[in-house]
This record gives C-alpha cells, structure tokens and sequence, in this order.
C-alpha cells in the first residue's frame, strides 16, 4: 500500500461521515434527550478530525501521481486548494462541537443554539466536501470532467457518420 491508495480510503470517510452527521444533528436538535445531544456532538468531533489524515497522506498521493500520463496539474491544484478549505471547515465544525460538550458539561445542558450553529457548520462542511471530492475524481476520471459529455456525443456522431 502506498500514500495514493491510503489517500483514497481514508478520504471518503469524512465526506460520507458528514453526511451520516446531517440527520443525526437534526435528530440532536429536536430531541431534548441530553445523551442523544452529546452523543452526536461527540460523533461531530471524531468525524471532524477525520480530515486530518485525508489532508495529511493527499500530498504523497501527488507525489505518486503527478508525473503519470493523463495527469493534470491543474486537477491536482484544483482539488488541493478546496481540499484546504474542507480541511478547515471541518476541523472548523469538530472546534464547534467541542465547544457545545464544553458548554454542555459547564452548564449541564447542551445549549439548543450550539446545535444549531454545529448544524449550519455540518451544512457548510458537506457542500465544500462535496466540491472537494467532485474535482479530486477529476483528476483520474475523465468521464465527469466538463464537457465530457459532449465529447463522447461528438465521437459518437463521429463513429456513425464514419460507418455510413
């Protein structure tokens, strides 16, 4: 195994780990179970942290794979630089979530608006690792560039006219 293939398992979980966040904050914010609240806070944390080792093992993935044919650089730097805003937004919402346990625990409730700022963040958060990972598959699959749809209809047309 090396930093590509690391890179590739480890980066998928933040981005599906927000996703599963989604519903449970909404569940957090409209149960008044305390447990429920601080559970989902703590789930909030891990997964936020989670980016760290995506971020960490993606720049010995470039190295791996920047020099190999069909690679573009501008792909890479795309992907990094919304990468580092991902980085940030997550790291950003697991800090928000800390916040409201510490709140939790010194108050001996978790206050309802820290679940509702947590949840905005777990919003934010998902729309920049959506981004995130629609431009690094980009950089190995063609297929879901712009355009390439229509380069496909143009070969396409290309193949038919050139059979007839």
């Amino acid at each position: 195994m090396n930093l590509a293939h690391l890179h590739l398992m480890v980066n998928h979980l933040p981005v599906v780990g927000f996703l599963i966040l989604l519903p449970l904050m909404l569940w957090a914010l409209f149960s008044y179970r305390e447990e429920v609240q601080r559970l989902v806070l703590v789930a909030t944390v891990g997964i936020g942290l989670l980016a760290l080792p995506a971020m960490l093992s993606g720049e010995g993935a470039e190295e791996l794979i920047e020099n190999q044919p069909g690679i573009s650089e501008t792909f890479i730097e795309e992907h990094e630089e919304a990468a580092d805003l991902s980085l940030a937004a997550g790291l950003g919402t697991a800090g928000l979530g800390a916040l409201a346990l510490v709140f939790s625990f010194w108050r001996r409730r978790v206050p309802r608006w820290s679940l509702g700022v947590t949840l905005a963040a777990i919003v934010v958060t998902n729309i920049s690792l959506a981004w995130t990972a629609y431009l690094g598959g980009q950089i190995r699959h063609p297929e879901i560039r712009p355009g390439a749809g229509a380069t496909s209809r143009e070969s396409q047309n290309q193949i038919s006219s050139d059979e007839h």
